[in-house]
């Protein structure tokens, strides 16, 4: 099954840039990656980002609750969002970006 955690991170990211803009920071301060949530999920191994871009593509042979949870909770999003459930842009997060 493949998961929206492309999707995800870019909703969590365009969040924090608006965050970031409103404070006078960088843009990119504060924004996470499929690096950063392997990290957190996996911890330091080296194949934390191809776990997590089998996970993203749906070739990953497995999927833990508490990995959904963790992504969820990093990125802002619910798992009906992230397994699909409802669409991205019926919440509006990236209209701006389309414009």
């Amino acid at each position: 099954m493949k998961i929206r955690i492309d999707e995800a991170i870019e909703v969590q990211n365009l969040r924090q840039m608006k965050k970031n803009h409103k404070k006078g920071k960088p843009a990119h301060v504060g924004c996470i990656t499929k690096a950063n949530l392997g990290r957190l999920i996996w911890g330091n191994n080296r194949n934390s980002l191809v776990y997590m871009s089998q996970l993203a593509t749906g070739k990953r042979q497995s999927i833990k609750p508490d990995w959904i949870d963790l992504i969820c909770k990093e990125c802002g999003v619910d798992p009906n969002f992230l397994f699909g459930f409802d669409s991205i842009h019926d919440k509006g997060e990236l209209k701006e970006r389309a414009k």
